[in-house]
């Protein structure tokens, strides 16, 4: 068939660097996206993706 399903799932885990102190926070943030490639001819792909962060 020669089409391509893709997949990406991400955490980052980070600290807040310019509040210090009481003020300070905790970052975490997620993203999944979803993607799918389909080849028309030998140079030219369709593709699409869907993603959420």
């Amino acid at each position: 068939m020669g089409d391509t399903a893709k997949a990406l799932v991400g955490f980052m885990d980070a600290e807040d660097q310019v509040n210090k102190g009481a003020d300070a926070q905790d970052l975490k943030r997620y993203a999944f996206s979803v993607g799918y490639e389909y080849p028309l001819s030998k140079r030219t792909n369709v593709y699409g993706a869907l993603g959420y962060a």
